[in-house]
């Protein structure tokens, strides 16, 4: 017997030696699309209930929509140049300039004596909150963004904590007057 020939018949009867139970396989199958048409049922009531009270919510007569006493600012009301005589933390201070472009980038003009890396600062920001990555690469190193809350008061920039694991920004930007600068 050649060699090809045996391997013939070594997969013939490897082919022929497992015989799937196809039979109680499919009434397995069977009765779980039976499962599945049972959970397409319930999932249409509850979207046709969804449906009912969007429908209810919206009929002329039905309960007026509550406005906002005081629309949140634009976020556009961000960007631009702030300066601040950073006193606090000690080891930066002098005098700063932030310049939060439109694009999410952050331009920043440290005092002369300050040594560390200012470049590659991003910012995102929505209506309320503020997340920024200055000192990432050096003074914060490995700690992450910062989330501030922020508001305009006239030409001042109000930063609030909300999410800052690094002490020394936190400092630098609640400690600190940031005035509008032209």
């Amino acid at each position: 017997m050649s060699i090809d020939e045996r391997i013939r018949a070594g997969l013939q009867g490897n082919a022929t030696s497992y015989q799937p139970e196809v039979e109680s396989s499919l009434d397995a199958v069977r009765g779980q699309r039976r499962h599945a048409w049972g959970r397409a049922g319930v999932a249409a009531g509850v979207a046709a209930a969804a449906v009912a009270v969007v429908a209810v919510l919206a009929w002329p007569g039905g309960p007026a929509p509550t406005r906002p006493t005081q629309a949140p600012p634009a976020t556009s009301d961000l960007f631009g140049s702030y300066a601040a005589e950073v006193s606090s933390p000690a080891r930066l201070a002098g005098r700063w300039v932030l310049e939060l472009d439109g694009n999410g980038t952050v331009v920043v003009t440290p005092p002369d004596r300050y040594s560390g890396v200012v470049s590659g600062t991003l910012f995102t920001a929505d209506s309320t909150t503020l997340r920024i990555n200055l000192f990432a690469q050096d003074v914060c190193a490995d700690l992450g963004n910062g989330e501030y809350t922020w508001a305009r008061e006239d030409d001042r920039l109000i930063l609030g904590a909300d999410a800052e694991p690094c002490r020394t920004r936190l400092d630098f930007f609640t400690d600190n007057d940031w005035v509008a600068s032209p």
